[in-house]
């Protein structure tokens, strides 16, 4: 899905490089894999591109912010917030008005 939305993007004409489209998948898919197993309700994707940045948006039903919690190097976790984090220009956490809360994150497309 992410990649279509890019895609989309550039034959609009938005530059976008292989490494945003990427990262973009990578935040994509933690962000909706937290929402789904930290929380109970349905969470929604919205992704929107303007000034040469991609901005997702997930939105879920708990009002809890995401946590750091510590890697485990088994597999079991850990791994997603911190990458989220770190590969993201800007990260933020905001409460929704139905008492769930967005998290938002956004990406350059041409660095």
């Amino acid at each position: 899905m992410t990649s279509h939305f890019l895609h989309d993007a550039m034959d609009d004409g938005e530059a976008v490089v292989s490494a945003a489209e990427d990262a973009a998948a990578l935040i994509v898919t933690e962000l909706v894999a937290n929402a789904v197993r930290h929380t109970d309700g349905p969470c929604t994707l919205d992704l929107a591109v303007h000034g040469g940045l991609l901005d997702i948006d997930v939105t879920d039903t708990s009002p809890n912010p995401p946590e750091v919690r510590p890697p485990h190097v088994i597999g079991s976790g850990g791994w997603g917030w911190l990458l989220v984090r770190h590969v993201a220009r800007d990260v933020t956490v905001l409460p929704t008005r139905g008492g769930g809360k967005c998290v938002h994150a956004s990406i350059a497309l041409a660095e």
